[in-house]
């Protein structure tokens, strides 16, 4: 699997998913722009590396 430290400013990495986590440790992979959607209690940045899109 191939892992990518995320770049904010990069914005092709937005469209790609994404690992973040939830304030009760719970780890989900969702799209940059619809991370507060789906996860409402998402903390601000992803704290795993993102991986590239199959």
């Amino acid at each position: 699997m191939d892992e990518y430290v995320w770049q904010p400013e990069r914005d092709h990495f937005r469209a790609r998913p994404l690992v973040w986590q939830t304030h009760k440790g719970e780890r989900y992979a969702v799209s940059y722009k619809q991370r507060h959607r789906f996860l409402p209690q998402i903390i601000a940045h992803p704290v795993w590396p993102c991986f590239r899109s199959p």
